[in-house]
């Protein structure tokens, strides 16, 4: 037998059956010791002959608790080593599949891997080098999912973000050429979002059209609760438009334009006793123009239909929808006679 074929025979022997136990004890001890948490990977398979390593159900635990900070079902990579050759480093595809991640915003501000941001967080006085370019040929995310809590509000507010899925073509560190990408995602409630548009990485920019729909105002109410003396009991909100971010500092940009945006069923009701303050069948609002930059806004059009408000003056003179705006007080609401309810449209 041939000194190449038996080359070649021990090559993929090493890369098949010797490489995969050692990558997976080593990505277990090591990631574990960095991280300070528990992490498990249930296989790894390497292709010695197409360059590429695949990684079943990484699972990487919470620090104090039950429960997975960070987990996937497959993760696939290929490095692309002849065109790596001519000067970028080049990876054909990278295919990541029921990736799942739990964020928890805690009472003071942290985040359960907040730990980690400190400890990885680059020295402030560590000097920049241009690293050699990496350009990825294809970026695909399928069946994502992402579990959110934040305990700052009175009321926790939870939410789940997926199924979810990424696409992105064509991506270089360098150069100002934008890859195309493609954004969907749901949620538990049933809302939608979508965007479409290209990335440029250094400097950041990106342009392109999003989409949110069937967004549920109520879900939303815990982030309310500090700021009104009111609740919003149901109401959906849809938006859509073009954005353009550019974070260069020369040409500084950040602008949302021809967007547009309807609400459906809004209904607000106080807090104290319960009365409805608002409700409105139907709000739409077009041709809205956003510059950040500038510090700019103009409305085309805006329309309302169906639905009243409920005007009351109080015993002490304060109108009750311009008290519900100002910001809730702790304790029992203060009792007292009030005139009547003044009913205002249809």
């Amino acid at each position: 037998m041939a000194p190449s074929v038996i080359a070649v025979i021990l090559f993929g022997l090493v890369g098949f059956l010797v490489l995969p136990p050692i990558i997976k004890g080593q990505l277990e001890k090591r990631l574990t010791a960095e991280l300070g948490r528990t992490v498990t990977v249930g296989k790894v398979r390497v292709n010695p002959f197409a360059l590429s390593l695949t990684l079943d159900d990484l699972d990487i635990a919470q620090k104090d608790g039950p429960g997975t900070l960070v987990g996937w079902k497959r993760l696939y990579v290929r490095f692309d080593a002849l065109l790596s050759i001519a000067g970028e480093w080049v990876i054909g595809d990278i295919e990541l599949d029921g990736f799942h991640a739990s964020v928890t915003l805690n009472h003071d501000g942290s985040f359960n891997f907040s730990d980690l941001l400190v400890k990885f967080a680059p020295p402030s006085s560590a000097p920049t080098k241009p690293d050699r370019p990496v350009r990825i040929s294809n970026l695909s995310v399928t069946g994502a999912e992402v579990h959110f809590v934040d305990m700052t509000p009175k009321h926790s507010f939870t939410t789940v973000v997926g199924p979810l899925t990424f696409n992105l073509t064509g991506f270089h560190t360098a150069g100002s050429s934008g890859a195309p990408y493609h954004f969907d995602a749901t949620t538990e409630a049933g809302e939608s979002l979508t965007w479409n548009g290209t990335l440029v990485a250094d400097p950041f920019s990106s342009s392109g059209d999003f989409k949110l729909g069937g967004i549920v105002l109520k879900k939303y109410s815990p982030y309310l609760e500090s700021l009104s003396r009111a609740d919003v009991t149901d109401g959906t909100l849809g938006l859509q438009g073009n954005y353009v971010i550019n974070l260069d500092p020369r040409v500084r940009t950040l602008q949302v334009s021809g967007a547009e945006l309807g609400m459906r069923g809004l209904k607000v009701v106080e807090r104290a006793g319960s009365r409805p303050a608002v409700e409105l069948d139907a709000l739409d609002v077009s041709g809205v123009s956003l510059d950040a930059v500038a510090m700019k806004a103009t409305v085309a059009k805006a329309s309302v239909s169906g639905g009243h408000a409920s005007i009351r003056r109080n015993a002490d003179g304060s109108i009750n929808l311009l008290a519900l705006a100002n910001p809730a007080t702790p304790g029992p609401a203060a009792k007292g006679s009030a005139q009547p309810d003044v009913f205002v449209g249809e």
